[in-house]
């Protein structure tokens, strides 16, 4: 989970009828782009290929890459990446280099009552964010021939628009997707019950988000007793279809549980994505 601080601590009144607003807000800034990396050769990955070597070259390849279409082929769910690269260009950007992958390591995370974990590698990279450098997480799995994709989605944190825009009804008033960090609590709603209700405090999983809503899961849901699962076994990122409830509360409603973690497991339809390849890029992250 990401350090929020400082932020203002969510009130422990449930009669108070609102969620409480963090001291920071999200920005909102333009599309930068960042010095150029001198792209490498294709990767080529022979069985005894040094893992931490091949996550640092698909980096520079995927940070170079100038088409989104060319980005969305190094990543796995290449469809949903490729639709999600121009959704995210609109409103978000981040103007990083990639300096070195310091270690990988093989990581787990629960996919729901007897289904197999889905295994990772996580590498721990060090980038240069405005002349500081800093470590940061990135995520791959492994393709049928044991080459590394990445996870654009976390690599990016991705949100369809902005998580503040999303929480005052500022933007887009439909039920969307989003990667949330959850944490179980109670509140007092009498249309929304306990007995058949789970409440819980929901922001989304962006560095730059801090506003935290009230959401509840039907306890009739037939993922609720997977989720109670997961969040018992440590596991406090998921993806959640949400809407508001429509009143001055800003709380919100679990229509769906995508994703019993922070990773989508399926891909789109390819033809979901079209008219993203022309989609060009200066040298950004995105």
């Amino acid at each position: 989970c990401k350090d929020r601080s400082p932020q203002a601590p969510i009130s422990n009144n449930a009669n108070a009828g609102s969620a409480v607003k963090d001291i920071a807000e999200n920005t909102n800034p333009e599309i930068n782009t960042q010095p150029n990396i001198k792209p490498i050769k294709p990767i080529e990955t022979p069985a005894a290929l040094d893992q931490t070597q091949e996550a640092l070259e698909l980096l520079q390849n995927f940070m170079a890459a100038k088409g989104a279409k060319e980005k969305a082929d190094m990543c796995r769910l290449p469809n949903r990446t490729l639709r999600d690269i121009k959704r995210l260009s609109t409103h978000q950007s981040e103007d990083f280099k990639i300096v070195e992958v310091l270690n990988t390591e093989e990581v787990e995370r629960y996919n729901g009552e007897g289904k197999p974990k889905m295994k990772l590698v996580k590498a721990n990279v060090l980038i240069d964010l405005d002349g500081e450098q800093v470590n940061k997480e990135v995520y791959f799995t492994k393709s049928t021939d044991g080459k590394l994709l990445l996870d654009w989605h976390s690599f990016v944190h991705y949100e369809v628009t902005p998580w503040e825009n999303f929480g005052h009804l500022d933007t887009i008033k439909t039920p969307q997707e989003w990667i949330v960090e959850v944490t179980l609590d109670e509140y007092d709603d009498a249309a929304f019950p306990p007995e058949k209700y789970e409440w819980m405090k929901v922001v989304s999983w962006n560095p730059h988000a801090y506003t935290k809503y009230y959401a509840c899961l039907s306890k009739a849901d037939p993922q609720y007793k997977s989720f109670i699962k997961a969040y018992k076994e440590g596991q406090r990122e998921f993806i959640l279809k949400l809407h508001h409830t429509g009143d001055a509360t800003f709380s919100m409603i679990v229509d769906d549980v995508i994703s019993l973690n922070e990773f989508y497991q399926n891909d789109i339809d390819s033809s979901v994505s079209i008219g993203s390849e022309d989609f060009i890029f200066g040298d950004s992250s995105y």
